[in-house]
């Protein structure tokens, strides 16, 4: 099966907003020892976020132009693009 380059680029954004959330996560809040406290990254949960939100912009924008013409569909956009704008409103 080929993929199209529109559903490679959003598969690729996708799977690196995955891998990028739970280390912008563990960055915030970081690991400890037992008896020590607790430290944070700043730097590197600050980078990780941008470029979380910024594989997620481009999964959205790149969603916009996956087109299907065997589902349902209307003018080739199926309805799972009308979640599109909701992930934009949420931001």
């Amino acid at each position: 099966m080929q993929m199209s380059p529109v559903i490679a680029v959003h598969l690729t954004a996708v799977l690196a907003a995955l891998v990028l959330g739970p280390i912008a996560l563990w960055a915030r809040r970081g690991h400890g020892q037992p008896g020590r406290s607790v430290t944070s990254r700043p730097r590197l949960h600050r980078a990780a976020g941008y470029a979380w939100v910024s594989m997620m912009l481009l999964a959205a924008l790149s969603a916009l132009f996956i087109r299907d013409f065997t589902l349902p569909n209307i003018a080739g956009y199926t309805p799972c693009t009308c979640w599109c704008p909701r992930r934009w409103s949420c931001w």
